[in-house]
């Protein structure tokens, strides 16, 4: 299945990064985008694989500590939909 990413998604990721590199190191960085190519190859074969969310179609996978993903699988795509840190407010949390 094809992966599309939300402009959600392209800003979450690239705030994370700035925000693993002001206060973790390169290391956690370079942890962070490994397990997320990792998943993203996962989700690509078998999407329904990890836990679902309490939305329709929406799925959830931690990619590290701080931070997991949320995504849509539609017909014939996946949806990135965040890359959400967890240290935020759950409540402000908008997946659409």
């Amino acid at each position: 299945m094809k992966i599309i990413w939300s402009e959600k998604a392209e800003e979450d990721f690239k705030q994370n990064i700035e925000y693993l590199f002001q206060e973790w190191n390169e290391e956690v960085v370079k942890n962070f985008t490994f397990e997320a190519e990792r998943v993203l190859k996962i989700i690509e074969i078998t999407p329904r694989v990890f836990q679902k969310h309490q939305k329709k179609n929406v799925y959830i996978v931690p990619i590290i500590k701080q931070i997991t993903l949320f995504y849509d699988v539609k017909r014939k795509e996946i949806q990135l939909l965040r890359f959400w840190n967890n240290f935020k407010n759950p409540r402000k949390l908008c997946l659409k």
